[in-house]
């Protein structure tokens, strides 16, 4: 014998000795104890919810009983179909939860969580066939609106969302200024729901092309323009962003059940930014009379000669005054409540 192959066989005789009793430790007790052993093994993997592991100890002791003529206890296939599903194969799991159903009837004691078990594991099989679209239509604080969508996995979806309101009131006091007001929401955009635990819970986010647009009119003919008073009449708009981010939160029913009608509810922010304001009118004092616009960076734009030189200043006061009070409508508050139908 070579010198190598003396090492060659010294380390093979070494590691024979070395786990040669761990390996066959295993296989050298009876089927019966065998089987205990897996069961125990199945048990730790289930506590430490390694699912796959659990499902492999499991498949062990299937075999062992069917080689050996032992009977498999019904319960057993309902830890099997739980850690089948949990695992990620929902075909096993119907298998295992079949035969439980089949051997325990009614009287199983999981025979509730068996029949859930099974149904959940129905629609994952099944998949995007039963989550192809979803159709909605709710109200929210952006108006009416409908969306269409889809569930592509089980924790994500996806849906275009449309939403449009109209909204007129009188006699609301601003700035001392009383305005007739006209609030126009029309906005349209793309969410995405991530739903982490898969049981409802989901958080939203995306973008909306925004064109909401709130119009302020007086009604009286006084008018308090910055530090002047005057009469006359102002009509003010204020545009936002056109892109606006949404964050938001809220629970959806309905997901795994498959086709068929569900509910929602969530709360979020449209971060449509500060208003831009621009406005017209005329103010008149002690018999002058002038015509007037504010652009969007406040400046005011005044008709010439018309005998009211103050006039300019107290409208771009004013406009800093009105924006600096409705800055809070950059972050738009978005409650939405409504109902779903999955195809």
């Amino acid at each position: 014998m070579t010198r190598v192959n003396r090492w060659v066989g010294c380390a093979a005789l070494g590691l024979a000795v070395t786990l040669g009793p761990v390996a066959a430790a295993g296989q050298e007790l009876p089927p019966d104890i065998q089987v205990d052993l897996y069961l125990v093994r199945a048990d730790r993997h289930v506590q430490n919810e390694d699912w796959s592991a659990a499902m492999e100890a499991l498949d062990i002791v299937f075999r062992l009983q069917a080689d050996q003529g032992m009977e498999t206890p019904a319960e057993l296939w309902f830890t099997h179909a739980r850690a089948a599903l949990e695992a990620g194969y929902p075909h096993i799991a119907i298998t295992s939860a079949t035969r439980y159903l089949q051997e325990a009837g009614r009287e199983g004691q999981d025979y509730g969580s068996a029949l859930a078990l099974l149904d959940e594991a129905i629609g994952r099989a099944e998949g995007p066939s039963r989550r192809r679209a979803v159709a909605s239509v709710y109200a929210s604080t952006l108006g009416t609106g409908l969306s269409l969508g889809s569930d592509p996995v089980p924790s994500f979806s996806v849906r275009a969302v449309g939403n449009w309101a109209k909204l007129r009131r009188g006699g609301i006091v601003v700035r001392g200024n009383e305005y007739a007001v006209n609030l126009q929401l029309l906005s349209a955009g793309l969410l995405g729901d991530w739903q982490p635990f898969e049981n409802g819970f989901r958080v939203t986010v995306g973008g909306l092309f925004n064109v909401n647009e709130l119009s302020l009119a007086t009604g009286a003919l006084d008018l308090d323009l910055g530090g002047g008073s005057y009469r006359g009449t102002l009509a003010t708009t204020l545009a936002f962003n056109v892109m606006a981010p949404y964050l938001g939160t809220g629970w959806a029913s309905g997901r795994g059940r498959g086709r068929g009608f569900g509910w929602f509810i969530d709360a979020g922010v449209l971060f449509q930014g500060a208003p831009q304001l621009s406005g017209s009118g005329m103010a008149e004092f002690e018999g002058a009379s002038c015509s007037f616009s504010l652009s969007e960076s406040g400046r005011a734009t005044v008709q010439a000669g018309c005998g009211l030189p103050e006039l300019a200043a107290d409208l771009e006061t004013e406009h800093s005054d009105l924006e600096h009070g409705l800055r809070v409508l950059r972050f738009y508050p978005v409650l939405t409540t409504g109902v779903t139908w999955r195809f």
